[in-house]
């Protein structure tokens, strides 16, 4: 039993009491356990002596200032430890304590029935008389009679009966176990003080208590209201749902592991992430603001170049496998090279004249190129302009009016006049071809240049660059009334050297001379004629190399 427990409690003052089946009764003593009247447990400053309990509340669960212990509505309750005015039961008070008094009769006589350490004089001789509840004369405290002789109570300190527990410091609807001798569980209704944040006894989880018994917050894995998620410990800047609760989204500046691959903190596209919150890099199959295309391969010779670029004709890389394949691509606009720009090997028959190496590129499909790319002929014309021989302005100005002429025409092409002046001949001037010279309309006129500085042609230069024929009065001789009507100025003899030109093709007065021919002869006439420089004349156009 535990009588050891009172060896050390002090005595109080002696009062008649007698035992009623609840508890002890008597003058100064205790009703039975919640009998209780208003207020009682409260206790105020007596104004003549400064009491210092004055503000203190018995049975608040609080100890304070005057207050010896405070178990709340469990005091005295069931006989406990605390009595209900906060003051510590003790052995002789005349307030029974099951939990460790068997009896409390207000003294510490041992000759009565309640010895001096608050047990029956008779318990545990197996016969319940006196002060006993009961006697099974055994030293098993937690059966249905106590080492006291009490019957089982809630509160008496002792698991028994129908109890889940009993504090034998005191029960506490805010404590492990409650004034009901039952464990605290969430869900309950009582606050278990440092074990709960709340309790409202339901099992509602989004309201202001979860059902873990804890206020409700943004990481207790219950979406509450305000809330978009909440995936508990496992929210994350990195995760679906963010430490604010609040949903992951593309532009919210949380990269969100493997959804998202970047997020800038926007949905603007541009800026190295992309609206979608995709890495804006050339290779990601998609194609980013800046790229004209985005295959994902590392091939630089498809249709879409590494960079994200697509291949042209010129960049400098030759799209092998694209699906207009190229066979060079030298990046320059040089169509007399090995690699044109088509981008294509040169060769003969591809329109581009290739330096060095081919004379004429059209594929044999005009009369002036053959199939080997070497000139067959060069086109011949009078122009259909008349000018006086000042207005030829020179020789440079009257080779710009033969090009100008034969521009788009099927005859275009590069051509300078059968001109000399004061300083330069047309021999030197012009290309001694080796090849015939035909007319617009494919006659020829010489075999070559030997041939048309021989003396003579072997037909008079009719056509004009349009292919039309040149009519005149058809004068037979340089001084045959109206000859200068198909007069030509030349400023060179049959070969081709220097004659009179008009002052270098400037001067058209003062009664100047020029060299000229009468388009209508094939004979030497159709260049040594003379004519006065202020007279019209048209001016012959002989095809050149190409430059």
């Amino acid at each position: 039993m535990r009588l050891h427990l009172f060896a050390a409690i002090a005595a109080v003052s002696l009062v008649q009491c007698s035992f009623d089946g609840f508890g002890l009764t008597g003058n100064n003593v205790s009703e039975p356990p919640g009998d209780t009247t208003e207020g009682e447990g409260t206790t105020e400053e007596d104004p003549t002596t400064g009491d210092p309990t004055v503000g203190a509340v018995c049975g608040n669960f609080d100890l304070e200032d005057g207050e010896e212990c405070d178990n709340g509505a469990s005091n005295n309750g069931g006989g406990a430890l605390c009595k209900d005015d906060c003051t510590l039961n003790v052995c002789g008070d005349g307030y029974l304590a099951p939990a460790v008094e068997g009896c409390d009769d207000g003294n510490l006589d041992d000759d009565d029935e309640c010895t001096s350490m608050c047990v029956s004089k008779n318990c545990g001789d197996g016969v319940t008389d006196g002060m006993e509840q009961c006697d099974d004369m055994n030293t098993v405290d937690n059966d249905q009679c106590s080492n006291l002789c009490r019957l089982p109570v809630c509160g008496d300190g002792i698991v028994n009966g129908d109890d889940e527990c009993d504090d034998p410091e005191g029960n506490s609807d805010m404590g492990a176990c409650l004034s009901t001798c039952e464990m605290a569980v969430c869900g309950d209704g009582f606050v278990h003080q440092g074990a709960e944040q709340c309790d409202d006894g339901n099992s509602v989880n989004e309201d202001a208590c979860t059902n873990t018994c804890a206020a409700p917050g943004c990481g207790d894995s219950v979406v509450q209201m305000g809330e978009e998620c909440d995936a508990g410990p496992d929210n994350s800047e990195m995760g679906m749902c963010l430490p604010s609760c609040k949903m992951g989204t593309c532009g919210d500046g949380f990269v969100i592991a493997g959804v998202e691959g970047c997020d800038d903190g926007n949905t603007a596209g541009g800026d190295l992430c992309s609206a979608t919150c995709v890495v804006e890099e050339c290779g990601n199959m998609i194609v980013d603001p800046n790229e004209e295309c985005d295959d994902g391969n590392d091939v630089d010779t498809d249709d879409c170049r590494n960079d994200c670029f697509s291949a042209t004709c010129g960049d400098g890389i030759v799209a092998a496998d694209a699906m207009s394949p190229e066979q060079c691509d030298d990046s320059d606009t040089d169509d007399t090279d090995e690699c044109p720009t088509n981008c294509k090997n040169a060769v003969c028959g591809d329109g581009f004249v290739r330096a060095g190496m081919e004379e004429c590129d059209d594929d044999g499909v005009s009369d002036t190129c053959s199939n080997t790319c070497m000139r067959s002929a060069y086109w011949a014309f009078t122009t259909s302009v008349k000018l006086t021989g000042s207005e030829v302005g020179g020789l440079a100005q009257a080779d710009a009016l033969c090009t100008m002429l034969a521009d788009g025409k099927s005859i275009e092409g590069n051509y300078k006049a059968w001109l000399g002046d004061e300083g330069t001949s047309a021999s030197e001037r012009l290309f001694h071809s080796t090849v015939k010279y035909i007319r617009t309309d494919k006659a020829k006129v010489a075999d070559s240049w030997n041939d048309l500085t021989d003396g003579s042609i072997d037909l008079a230069i009719l056509k004009d660059e349009a292919g039309a024929t040149i009519t005149s009065n058809n004068p037979m001789a340089c001084n045959t009334p109206n000859a200068e009507d198909a007069a030509v100025w030349t400023g060179a003899n049959t070969m081709g050297n220097m004659a009179n030109s008009c002052e270098s093709w400037a001067n058209g007065t003062n009664g100047a001379m020029g060299q000229a021919g009468l388009v209508n002869h094939a004979d030497m006439l159709w260049t040594i004629c003379q004519f006065s420089c202020e007279k019209q004349a048209r001016l012959y156009c002989l095809e050149q190399p190409a430059m």
